[in-house]
Order: structure tokens, then sequence, then C-alpha cells
């Protein structure tokens, strides 16, 4: 049994070896869900979040800003989107506490903007309350399209063409290796117990005689 695991194994650790150096990083996509804002693309320094990696953006496109009066209650907050052209700025919008709309019903503040034809990525820079923590959801945040906001809904991440190619691959890697393993198993075992019945047979041939 222990033979028949060696060549399953070497494969597996040699997928997964080859696996670390593949690049799972998808910058030509947009977001699955409505929401923009990915909180494992955000980072906090001197008093601001920023994201890390600019987003997708379409170009020509309205997009609303939305955010909880929680967020913005107690002290100045502002919010800056610059608008990129690849690795180029052509527009950037500010908005803060006093110049954004506010929404009683649902404590929520919020604007919208309009992107310019050539604007394909942008990037969020906004007041940090001391209330963004790393490797937590930042909710009650949103950036989706259109001229009006919707409630709250988590980012969702959209796979990207590698990440697919990669799982469909894995799992056939890992599938065909396990056949393999338990049908040579059971081959193998088939042929010791052909060898015993014959063994058997020839000890009882000889005790007859």
């Amino acid at each position: 049994m222990k033979k028949t695991l060696i060549l399953p194994i070497i494969l597996i650790v040699a997928f997964l070896f080859i696996a670390t150096f593949v690049d799972f990083d998808d910058q030509s996509g947009l977001p699955d869900g409505k929401n923009y804002i990915d909180s494992s693309n955000l980072y906090a320094k001197e008093g601001y979040i920023y994201t890390t990696k600019p987003m997708v953006a379409k170009g020509e496109t309205r997009y609303t800003f939305s955010i909880s009066r929680y967020y913005v209650d107690g002290a100045p907050f502002e919010v800056i989107i610059d608008l990129y052209n690849n690795e180029r700025v052509i527009r950037r919008v500010t908005e803060h506490d006093g110049t954004m709309d506010f929404d009683i019903e649902t404590d929520t503040f919020y604007f919208t903007f309009m992107t310019t034809p050539d604007t394909n990525q942008f990037t969020l820079q906004m007041t940090d309350r001391d209330e963004f923590r790393i490797g937590e959801e930042f909710t009650d945040i949103q950036l989706e399209e259109g001229s009006t906001f919707t409630t709250y809904e988590p980012y969702i991440d959209k796979l990207s063409p590698v990440e697919i190619v990669f799982y469909i691959v894995s799992g056939s890697v890992i599938f065909i290796s396990l056949a393999f393993a338990i049908g040579t198993y059971f081959f193998s075992k088939g042929k010791t117990s052909k060898k015993k019945q014959l063994t058997n047979k020839k000890k009882k041939k000889q005790v007859t005689k």
C-alpha cells in the first residue's frame, strides 16, 4: 500500500510547489457583488484609511459612496477618491461630513460622482476614526454603481481565470492520484490473493499425493 501512494504523493507535492509561483492577482475583473470596497484591500496609516491596490472602474459611469453615520460623527471626516487612467491621476473627488448628503431614515452619509470616459481605476482614502482592524470586515461602507445608495453588502470577490483553471487542475490531479492509488492497491491485492489461491492449490495437491 505504501508503494502505491508514493507516485500520487509526488504528483500532489509537485503540483503544490508549482502553484506557489502562480500569480492569482486579477486586476482586470470587477467584483461579483455591488460593493467595490474589499476590506482586505485596505490599510490604515496616520489617521487615514487607504486602498492598497487601485480598484477597477468603469469609464463614464456614475458611482455612489455611502457610509454609516457611526463612522462619521464625532470628528471631521473626509473622503478622497482619485480617478486613474492606468497609473495617472486624472481627477480627484473630495467630500467631507459637511458636503455629503445624509439620509435620516438609514443614518447614512452618501455622495455620487461620475467617472471620466478614460477612467479605468480609482483609489479610496478616508478618515480613520480608529475603527478599522486588519483582517476584519469593514462594514456599512460601500462604493457601488448607480446614482442612489442601497443597503450594505460585503465585497464579493470574482474568481480570476487563473484561479478557475488552478482549482480545476488541482481537483483533477488529486482525483486522478487517489484513483490511481486505490486502483493500484486493489489490483495488487487481487494479484496477491490469486497467488495465495495458487499456492493453496499446490499445497492441497501435494497433500493428496
